[in-house]
């Protein structure tokens, strides 16, 4: 019996080889996928792998310190760049640009990437850049990723490149740390990786980009409409929560009819302007958040309750449509805030509204004069000292009349009628 049960466990385990530890085959993995200090991590221009190459073959005695920046422009347009520069002075100026989801924190990440990779791998390197969220996620999710958990990584944006750094960092036998320098503040290579990064914008070629392949840490990864989801999924899944119902409110029929530069409404203002700053997908409601709502939209599609809605609504109980207050005219949507009696009521609530933006503004004109004086004394060249101009309630007024074309007695007596743009 005992010869049997031998031979049986025999023929099975030519038949179902062991598979390997866990920790071996990801090692077998990266050995067989991917030759070691290679470049097939980074998608990049030839020209300049060879550059990198070449440079990665002088290794200099101690640490060498590396600047990296990101720039992005026309943010939230179809046409947002981000670029990144790396530049140190040791280091040949290494430009790049990427694409993906637009944040400051990709350029910024594609410029860390680029700094480690240019380095020979038995070099000590420090890379230094100014965004703060770069270097905590660098020190939780690369250098603390043993300790990290799969929520962590999965749940962070841009985890796919976080796991090829931290597998580029595996594979360097020199130690790897990320620095944190204030931006502009007379750093000459932080300024020079600055510059570089806003000159690499004009750049024509071959974007960076990671072969998520190359990983074997994360073995999934979310897609939607055939693209990689660069950020966390659920709030990818809340902000198209939150543009789906965008979308359906402004597609009502009576917003288009009571709204008439319907296209060139900035509609994500509107939204935010109506929800006071709150995203839909909180679910956050009360009866007073309800009334403020409810009390917006109806300001915004001329919707108030008016006397002369009122009269044609229930012509029984309200027997006219004029103003209760100055019962000179009709009272409409317009006369509400153009009636003279309300003139007091309203100068009040402007006096409030300017009063709290002066506040606002002397404590940053405050602020801003305090650090010019400590750039004084650091030897910086002394910035021009600003003060803060409070504004009347009476050219705030004109002013927004003239953005929307809506002229008012005090603009009649001054000649103006609306027909022009301000």
């Amino acid at each position: 019996m005992r010869a049997v049960k031998a031979q049986l466990k025999k023929l099975e385990a030519e038949a179902y080889p062991p598979l390997p530890a866990n920790t071996e085959r990801i090692q077998h993995q990266a050995s067989s996928n991917t030759p070691k200090h290679s470049y097939s991590h980074i998608n990049m221009e030839e020209a300049t792998q060879s550059a990198m190459k070449e440079q990665r073959k002088h290794t200099q005695p101690g640490v060498r310190y590396i600047y990296s920046d990101g720039s992005m422009v026309n943010l939230g347009k179809a046409k947002c760049s981000m670029a990144f520069a790396v530049v140190g002075e040791q280091q040949p100026v290494i430009q790049g640009t990427v694409k993906g989801f637009a944040s400051s924190i990709k350029p910024e990440l594609m410029g860390l990437i680029a700094g480690i990779i240019a380095t020979p791998q038995d070099q000590d390197v420090c890379i230094r850049l100014d965004n703060q969220k770069v270097v905590k996620m660098f020190n939780d999710i690369v250098v603390n990723r043993r300790r990290a958990s799969v929520r962590a990584k999965l749940r962070c944006d841009y985890a796919v490149e976080w796991a090829i750094v931290a597998r580029i960092c595996s594979e360097r036998t020199g130690s790897t740390t990320v620095e944190w320098v204030k931006g502009h503040r007379g750093d000459k290579w932080n300024a020079a990786a600055d510059k570089a990064a806003k000159e690499a914008q004009a750049l024509v070629g071959k974007e960076w980009e990671v072969r998520a392949e190359d990983q074997d840490d994360l073995r999934y990864t979310a897609k939607m409409a055939g693209t990689t989801l660069e950020i966390d999924t659920r709030q990818a899944l809340k902000m198209q929560t939150t543009r789906r119902w965008h979308q359906t409110w402004r597609s009502l029929k009576r917003h288009k009819r009571s709204i008439q530069d319907y296209e060139g409404t900035d509609w994500l203002g509107t939204l935010a302007i109506i929800h006071n700053n709150k995203p839909v997908h909180t679910f956050f409601s009360s009866q007073q958040d309800t009334r403020l709502r409810s009390h917006r939209i109806k300001k915004i599609h001329g919707m108030l309750p008016t006397m002369d809605a009122l009269h044609a609504r229930r012509p029984d109980l309200y027997k006219d449509d004029q103003c209760r207050q100055c019962h000179a005219t009709t009272e409409d949507n317009e006369h509400v805030w153009l009636c003279p009696e309300s003139k007091e009521a309203h100068d009040e609530i402007w006096k409030d509204g300017l009063g709290r933006i002066d506040f606002w503004g002397e404590i940053a004109t405050k602020h801003y004069n305090r650090e010019r004086k400590k750039r004084r004394k650091e030897g910086e060249t002394e910035p021009k000292e600003i003060g803060w101009v409070a504004t009347s309630v009476r050219a705030c007024k004109a002013a927004l009349r003239r953005i929307i074309q809506w002229p008012s007695t005090e603009d009649r007596n001054e000649g103006y009628t609306g027909d022009e743009k301000w």
